[in-house]
Parts: C-alpha cells; sequence; structure tokens
C-alpha cells in the first residue's frame, strides 16, 4: 500500500482508474436527456441536435407536443402563448409548428406561413383572448383589426445569435410607454442589428421569390428547349 506522505507521486494506473470512476458517476447521475438550456447567451438555445443536424428534441416542439404551457390561440399551423418572462403584459409568442430554427432560415416558400402568423398576431392584439378559434381568426378583414386602446403594436423576431430559441417565433405586444421601459425599448428596436419587423423580414422573402423566379425566367430562356420542339412535314 502506498505511503501518505508529502512527495509522494500516485501511480499513473491508480490515478487512471479513479478518474474513469467519477466519470462513470457523473454519467449516471445526470438525466438521459440533455439539458436544453435557453437564453441568448446559451449554445443550444433551448435545442438538441443529433450529429447529422436533425433536431433530437426543442423546448418549443416540446411544448406544442404536451401543451405544457397554456395556450391562449392555436390553429393547425401556429400557437400562441406567453413567454417565460413578458416584456410587457401584452406580450405574446406567436409559434409555428413547424420546426424552423430561425428567421434567417426562412425562405420564400415560407411567405404563406409568415402572413400567417401576423394575422394571428394582430387580431389576438385586437381581440385579446376572446380570439380562441380558428374561425373567428380567419373571418376578420384587415380593416377591422385595430390596436387597443390606440397604442402601436410591435411585431418583431430577433436575429440570431440574440434569439433565446432555436425555433423561429415572433414576438407580439403593445407599445406601452409605461411599461416598455429603456430596455425594452433597445431590444426590440427594429433599426439595430439585432431585431427586425414583420415587415422586413416579409420584405426580404418577398425579394427571395422574386429573385427565384427571375432565375427560373432566365433559365428557361437559355435552355436549347425554351423554344419548344420543332416538327417537319412530311408529304406522302
Amino acid at each position: 500500500m502506498p505511503e501518505s506522505r508529502a512527495g509522494y507521486t500516485e501511480p499513473p494506473t491508480q490515478s487512471m482508474n479513479r478518474n474513469r470512476h467519477h466519470l462513470a458517476q457523473l454519467c449516471h447521475s445526470g438525466s438521459s436527456t440533455p439539458r436544453l438550456n435557453v437564453g441568448v447567451f446559451s449554445k443550444r438555445k433551448g435545442v438538441c441536435y443529433h450529429r447529422d443536424g436533425q433536431v433530437h428534441s426543442c423546448r418549443f416542439c416540446e411544448i406544442l407536443r404536451t401543451t405544457a404551457e397554456p395556450f391562449l390561440y392555436q390553429d393547425e399551423h401556429v400557437v400562441v402563448f406567453r413567454p417565460l418572462r413578458p416584456i410587457v403584459p401584452s406580450h405574446v409568442l406567436i409559434v409555428p409548428r413547424a420546426h424552423i430554427r430561425n428567421v434567417n432560415r426562412l425562405a420564400a416558400k415560407h411567405r404563406g406561413l409568415l402572413a400567417r402568423m401576423h394575422h394571428v398576431a394582430k387580431t389576438f392584439m385586437t381581440r385579446g383572448s376572446e380570439t380562441k378559434t380558428e374561425a373567428e381568426c380567419v373571418g376578420l378583414q384587415p380593416q377591422e383589426l385595430k390596436d387597443f386602446h390606440g397604442h402601436r403594436v410591435h411585431y418583431t423576431f430577433h436575429v440570431p445569435p440574440f434569439n433565446s430559441i432555436d425555433h423561429v417565433h415572433m414576438h407580439a405586444f403593445l407599445d406601452d410607454p409605461c411599461s416598455l421601459g429603456c430596455y425594452g425599448r433597445l431590444k426590440y428596436r427594429t433599426t439595430s442589428w439585432w431585431c427586425r419587423s414583420y415587415d422586413q423580414v416579409m420584405a426580404r422573402l418577398e425579394k427571395l421569390a422574386v429573385d427565384v423566379q427571375n432565375e427560373c425566367v432566365h433559365t428557361d430562356e437559355e435552355s436549347p428547349s425554351a423554344a419548344g420542339p420543332t416538327f417537319s412535314l412530311k408529304q406522302a
């Protein structure tokens, strides 16, 4: 048995065995499900991925699947619920059921989904918790939608890496001067490089759609078969 005295050096094999024991304890003491850290400064941002990049688990997907949070509105495309730390009392999140990593991953094909998110958000901001069914939401026309108490409504997205969850979501809230404060105005300032308004995001998607359309037209014009097939008529 090795002596316990000053200057004693532990044999390498004994040290390695002890390290393996500690590592095994750490592995078995934790949960089998990886912890989904949430927040701007979190590397995981509420989502855990497989090595091939596929989503293993997502905080928002889990909420949508298990209804872990009380839904203020839901349909087959989007869900509305309160954020963990609302900036003002009217603050809600509009979350699509489809997992899209962040606002930068929205493509031209997502214009309909984005418009739907905005319509639901605007309807909810107008009718509040009274709007709970898709029929009520779809039946409203834009001219019928007016903001509560004349306050402006913000419809915003945080740009990565300033998003808190890697599942795209829209923030909607009333511009209440008494509650918003300097921090809220700074955090959701759409003229900054960390936050975008709905109009800015939709304008980008519309531009992408035009670019794709122009590229398709240009490709068709360069194709040898663009003019269509030619036929020669032979007389009998």
